[in-house]
């Protein structure tokens, strides 16, 4: 369709529509390639500085936890701090326990306000406990029955454990916080001693916001589990927690980066393990947000392209009609020619290819009407002696048939048959009796008072008594069958075409093999609906292809109205064929198959004609 419209275009538009074409598709094909370029070095570049900072991060926090980590132990192997507890430990003044307060809160306090990261710091003993006095302490806390202890418990043996994000339950003012916890002995003394350092996970955040700042960009902190350490809590983030398979996928690699899908919007989430805690930190970078500056220079490309194409398809407009006005001029002059008048003349003073088209077309249109002046006469004469010749063809091929079917007297015949009958019944000749009677319905239905058209009902009654006669002539050396569907017996046909061909079956099929043979008779609708279809079949010696082939050819090419080909052997079946194309039309009549020595099929293909007004040209072409 669209292909249509095209071609019925004017030229001058092909010509601005091809060049508008041609610039759009190199413009948007240039700006796809374009884009996907830029947008797969944004995303490498992304990922790449992504990276960088995940290790500079990872560098920076595993540096300050080391610190703590470092001031801990060096707490603990303080000869100060160890006389301190050890005296504490194993002397039951109570005195003592003040002493060692005082002391340690001012440690503690030393470590929270040093190190960045400190929320607070405390220690368990199974005397007593100790905490820094610059925070208020939760009076209700029972480090035994803590939250944080019974994460202790199910995970025995660890020196150093790293706790979930939780509210601190030490102090008062319940801040967010990751407990990091000490497990260590005193020499001589036999229980668990446990200094519990909680780093401050609102500072940790602060510090990542600092770091990974701007919209549609998110960090978080999980630890070995898969579980949050530090977190921003919003729709993004809570998706990518939801997601179990990049959870898992994330926890059990080193450093990588996954891509996934949260609601229409696609996101590029990188990751770095820690060196000292058992922490992944994961970057969440929106690439709606990461391409939103491409996505402006792609519409900015698509505004430049339609300001582009706009200028273009002015400029072509221009040069098309610039190319096509003399273009324009010789179609005019041709729609002239074509409305009969040829007294036109194309005017044109250069000398291009419009131009030398254009003397062409003058010199032709001068031809043609010098030509049409000369045959006009020559066709009017012509057409004459056409239609004398289609008359006189129609007359003599008319002739040639009634004087055919005059040449028996029909009343004669009819009386004669009639004595014969009767004077064999008086003699008992019953076999003469039925044959006469057979051949007085074989001439009743043949002459059929001069009418050409019968029915098929008819037609067979007509083939059966010659077959009749025929079988009391040759006795036991051959059979037949007539199998003719009801639906067709009433409808119309020309006479005598199964005879013509149930004879030649008997005389150059049967009679020419040895044995008895069998003729069986068929008919019914073709498969178009629209025409009937007459089988004879016999099994008699049959057709040589070439005389098969050239059988065939004969009656293919045989035109109504003139003398068959073949006088002699076979004219019946071309006569057959013949008055079947000239009643009814060049697209029915005969045609032969045959296997040599195996036996033949005649065919007739006539129209499906029925008694009434539907049979008035055929009936009108039969007795004219």
């Amino acid at each position: 369709m669209l292909l249509d419209w095209f071609r019925n275009l004017k030229l001058k538009n092909k010509i601005a529509l091809t060049c508008m074409t041609l610039i759009a598709l190199s413009l948007l094909i240039s700006a796809v390639f374009l884009y996907s370029y830029v947008a797969v070095e944004i995303r490498q570049n992304a990922y790449v500085s992504s990276a960088d900072l995940l290790t500079q991060v990872s560098n920076f926090l595993d540096e300050k936890l080391k610190g703590i980590i470092r001031r801990v132990y060096g707490l603990e192997l303080n000869q100060d701090f160890n006389e301190t507890l050890s005296t504490f430990l194993f002397n039951e003044e109570k005195y003592r326990y003040a002493l060692a307060l005082s002391n340690f809160s001012n440690s503690f306090s030393e470590i929270r306000s040093t190190e960045t990261f400190t929320s607070s710091v405390f220690m368990n003993t199974p005397k007593g406990e100790f905490f820094d006095f610059s925070k208020i302490k939760n009076p209700d806390f029972n480090f035994k029955i803590s939250r944080l202890y019974q994460e202790l418990y199910f995970r025995p043996g660890q020196t150093v454990y790293w706790g979930l994000s939780q509210k601190d339950e030490i102090y008062r003012d319940a801040k967010q916080v990751v407990p990091l916890v000490f497990q260590f002995t005193i020499d001589g003394y036999n229980s668990d001693l446990y200094i519990v350092v909680n780093l401050d996970k609102q500072a940790i955040s602060e510090y990542l916001g600092k770091i990974y700042s701007g919209a549609g960009n998110w960090i978080l902190i999980l630890d070995s589990r898969g579980h949050e350490v530090v977190t921003t809590h919003d729709q993004t983030t809570r998706l990518f927690l939801k997601d179990n398979t990049a959870i898992r996928q994330i926890a059990h690699g080193v450093q990588g980066r996954i891509m996934r899908r949260y609601k229409g919007v696609n996101y590029s989430i990188s990751y770095q393990r820690m060196t000292v805690a058992p922490w992944k930190i994961v970057n969440i970078k929106s690439e709606r947000v990461l391409l939103h500056k491409l996505n402006e220079l792609g519409i900015f490309v698509l505004i430049l392209t339609g300001a582009c194409m706009m200028a273009t398809l002015v400029l072509a407009v221009i040069l098309s009609n610039t190319i096509t006005h003399p273009l324009v001029l010789l179609e005019e002059t041709i729609q002239r020619v074509t409305q009969r008048d040829l007294n036109v003349k194309f005017e044109y003073s250069y000398h291009d290819e419009v131009g030398r088209l254009g003397n062409s077309f003058n010199f032709m249109v001068e031809e043609i009407r010098q030509l049409i002046d000369k045959l006009h006469q020559s066709i009017i004469g012509l057409q004459e002696e056409k239609e004398k010749v289609k008359i006189e063809q129609q007359l003599k091929r008319q002739a040639e048939l009634k004087a055919l079917q005059a040449q028996i007297n029909p009343h004669f015949l009819y009386n004669t048959l009639d004595s014969i009958h009767w004077m064999a019944d008086q003699i008992q000749a019953k076999d003469i009796s039925r044959m006469t009677m057979a051949l007085g319905t074989l001439f009743r239905t043949g002459l059929n008072k001069g009418q050409d058209i019968i029915t098929i009902k008819n037609e067979l009654e007509n083939v059966t008594s010659y077959l009749t006669i025929q079988k009391m002539r040759y006795g036991e050396q051959f059979s037949y069958a007539i199998d003719i569907d009801r639906e067709i017996q009433d409808l119309l046909t020309i006479k005598l075409i199964l005879q013509p061909l149930v004879e030649n079956a008997i005389y150059h099929g049967i009679k020419e093999k040895s044995g008895s043979g069998s003729i069986i008779i068929t008919g019914g609708m073709a498969d178009n609906g629209r025409d009937i279809r007459l089988t004879v079949r016999d099994n008699g010696a049959g057709i040589h292809p070439v005389a098969l082939n050239l059988i065939n050819r004969r009656l293919d090419e045989e035109i109504p109205g003139e003398k068959p080909q073949t006088e002699g052997k076979g004219y019946g079946i071309y006569n057959v064929n013949e008055r079947i194309k000239l009643y009814f039309g060049p697209d029915y009549g005969l045609h032969f198959k045959s296997e040599w020595g195996q036996g033949t099929e005649a065919g007739i293909l006539i129209p499906a004609v029925a008694q009434g007004e539907n049979a008035k040209n055929v009936q009108n072409l039969g007795s004219g």
